[in-house]
């Protein structure tokens, strides 16, 4: 190519177009810059592979169609490019000489200006970040980021970025973790883009001094990346409010002081929060994982906190290290009936899995927090595989102070009902391990909480002198399997109203007191059974009377103890009763039980007091103790035989309860000249009984 340079151009090689009346003759047009000028536009089309088409006038003007222009940075150059549209536009970077690989933006003519967020959708007509006010860099960014001075704030015409992943450091963060260069603008901006992914720097520290909504759906991974949060207020630090929300990949750490939360596991002072305690709104399709999740805030709720109608959320693969101070690691409650008006919000459909907690030692005013998971008046959570070093419990179940009172009808039936737990360990339990508690602190409801357990290992911190292992009142069908209690004062604490109970094939050791201590005083449990417990070393304070018996029933009707050892061969045991029924028991089952030791002057099963105490009408048979082993004391324990007649044995005759002819009664230790036993001649209550066997002098 060359500039026109015939006869009649000018000295700079320009077109003239002469002056006749002067005799100055125009610029010839001359056949050699003719043809320079078409093999020049001829060699462009066919560089790009096209075919020269005589009858298509727009092939050049195509070639320009994604051309790019380089653009020195987001913050300062688009206040100055020429906008064509069709063109790319590749900043450099967000700031000036900071390089940084960034996507291509277009020019639309028909986007408002008003859609400027300083990265997505960038107004020309913004001041730049050299010309917004602020006395810092950072101050002058979130102004850019806001769209501060914007000049035709009605206008159209915008850079829009293309690509489908963003950064924070896209919209301008720092990532230096310095204070005066906090990134929570940048980051929110990054997250309510019209992108469904973001990413994180992995070696960056992004400052936070506020919370960070996320207000639209996003796949926002940290990649390594740490996030701490300086919160001076009752706040959260991510605050979910959006379906479709995936959080993973990172490190989330509040600290700071100021503010504190009045609810349960409520949304503020949390790592990650979603769904409202007032209102009971919540949201779904939400993941949260691979994470290692802190908060150095007094009384925060959870590290990870749902509220009220989140459902179908997973929750999984998180790490949360050692804290004196905050509730629970993971809080899954209702939220909503503000007032006393409205429909509650029951958080449903939830999944938690490997969640490992360090030293977790809250020291809240009432032993109800302080849990590696907390679920209150929910349905269908699965639980599985928790581990935690220390702290007041693993799991604590919970029906919320209000229940179902105020679930909606389609509720109503569910709340409470589905939730399982699967491999939960504490090395170092300071309260409950595991706690289920069906009524709240503002209703009379006692919600069935039906709750599995299957796979639990939990021993007692030292020093805790009050820890259980199982402790629970007023719930319906709880089952726990495959367990092994250590070192607690009581192993099993079932107390009030704890109906159709059933722990089975575990280990209850080194408990202070009771390994199992079921039922309440003035309140009935019905058909709490033990099956195939081990029990060893149990009374590890020592106690004489049959209250520190191994296992100890107070106010139970149905259920019983079946298939149960005590002790183990070879070893000198703690405990010196095994099972103690008490008088207030009704109709238990005593069966298949083995003791290997215990106390001198102790007994293996004693049913009631004395024998007075036969209105107990306890059942079972082939209850047996090691050689030299005092099995039975007191009252009777009775062995139904093939035809229908009851065996038992007592101190006497019996002196009330309902028999039938041919019951037998055996006396404890009879003596020389004394009887054996006797039998029930007349059927009646007690009946009319007559001794047999008299022993030799």
């Amino acid at each position: 190519m060359f500039r026109i340079d015939g006869p009649g151009a000018t000295n700079d090689n320009k077109f003239t177009e002469g002056d006749p009346a002067n005799g100055a003759r125009a610029t010839v047009v001359t056949e050699q810059w003719l043809n320079a000028v078409q093999e020049e536009i001829a060699n462009a089309i066919e560089g790009e592979g096209l075919d020269l088409n005589k009858q298509d006038s727009a092939q050049l003007k195509g070639l320009f169609s994604g051309r790019v222009i380089r653009v020195g940075s987001v913050g300062e150059g688009f206040a100055n490019v020429k906008a064509i549209d069709g063109f790319q536009y590749i900043p450099y970077g967000f700031y000036e000489n900071t390089p940084l690989g960034m996507p291509a933006f277009r020019f639309k003519g028909s986007y408002a200006k008003s859609m400027h967020d300083g990265f997505n959708f960038v107004s020309p007509t913004v001041p730049p970040i050299s010309q917004q006010s602020g006395a810092s860099l950072k101050e002058r960014r979130d102004n850019f980021l806001a769209g501060a001075g914007e000049t035709d704030p009605s206008g159209n015409g915008v850079f829009v970025a293309g690509g489908e992943i963003v950064v924070p450091e896209y919209y301008g963060a720092f990532g230096t973790g310095s204070v005066g260069e906090e990134d929570d603008a940048a980051v929110y901006a990054a997250l309510n883009s019209q992108f469904y992914r973001a990413v994180g720097n992995p070696s960056a520290t992004y400052l936070m001094a506020g919370q960070c909504d996320v207000n639209s759906q996003i796949d926002f991974c940290l990649a390594g990346a740490a996030f701490d949060f300086q919160l001076t207020e009752t706040v959260a630090a991510f605050y979910v409010k959006f379906d479709f929300v995936e959080i993973h990949g990172g490190t989330i750490t509040v600290t700071g002081s100021g503010g504190a939360e009045t609810g349960g596991n409520g949304h503020s002072l949390n790592c990650i929060t979603s769904g409202v305690q007032l209102t009971g709104e919540g949201w779904k399709n939400l993941k949260f994982h691979d994470l290692t999740v802190t908060t150095n805030r007094t009384d925060a709720g959870a590290h990870i906190g749902l509220m009220g109608e989140c459902s179908r959320v997973k929750i999984y693969n998180i790490t949360a290290p050692d804290n004196p101070v905050a509730k629970n690691v993971i809080g899954i409650e209702w939220g909503g009936n503000a007032g006393g008006s409205g429909d509650t919000g029951h958080p449903h459909d939830i999944e938690v899995k490997n969640i490992v907690v360090g030293k977790f030692t809250y020291g809240g005013a009432t032993p109800l927090f302080g849990f590696a998971v907390w679920v209150s008046s929910a349905f269908n959570v699965k639980i599985e595989n928790i581990f935690v070093e220390e702290a007041y419990g693993a799991v604590r179940f919970y029906s919320g102070d209000k229940a179902n009172d105020f679930a909606p009808a389609r509720y109503k039936d569910l709340v409470g009902t589905g939730i399982t737990a699967k491999n939960v360990g504490i090395v170092a339990c300071i309260g409950r391990a595991i706690q289920v508690t069906g009524t709240g602190n503002s209703t009379t409801t006692i919600l069935d909480l039906p709750v599995k357990v299957d796979g639990l290992q939990a021993s007692a911190a030292p020093g805790s002198a009050d820890a259980r292992g199982f402790d629970g009142e007023q719930f319906n069908g709880v089952e726990i399997k495959r367990f092994k209690f250590s070192g607690f004062r009581f192993g099993i604490n079932s107390r009030a109203l704890s109906n159709n109970l059933v722990l089975q094939d575990g280990d209850v050791e080194d408990s202070g007191a009771n390994g199992a201590f079921i039922g309440a005083s003035g309140s009935e449990c019905y058909n709490p059974i033990l099956r195939n417990v081990r029990f060893k070393r149990n009374n590890q304070s020592g106690g004489t009377t049959v209250s520190n018996a191994a296992v100890r029933y107070i106010n139970t009707t149905g259920g019983g103890v079946i298939g149960c050892t005590f002790g183990e061969e070879g070893e000198i045991e703690t405990q010196k009763y095994s099972v103690y029924f008490e008088g207030s028991c009704r109709n238990p089952e005593i069966s298949g039980n083995f003791t290997w030791d215990h106390v001198a002057g102790g007994f293996s099963y004693i049913i009631g007091g004395t024998k007075d105490d036969t209105q107990i009408n306890a059942h079972g048979r082939n209850n047996r103790s090691a050689p030299g082993v005092a099995n039975h004391a007191s009252a009777p324990i009775f062995d139904i035989q093939t035809d229908g007649t009851r065996h038992f044995a007592a101190d006497g005759i019996p002196g009330q309860g309902t028999f039938a002819v041919g019951d037998k009664v055996w006396f404890t230790g009879p003596l020389a000249t004394e009887w054996v036993g006797a039998t029930c001649v007349t059927a009646g209550s007690p009946g009319d009984w007559k001794r047999f066997g008299q022993v030799e002098a």
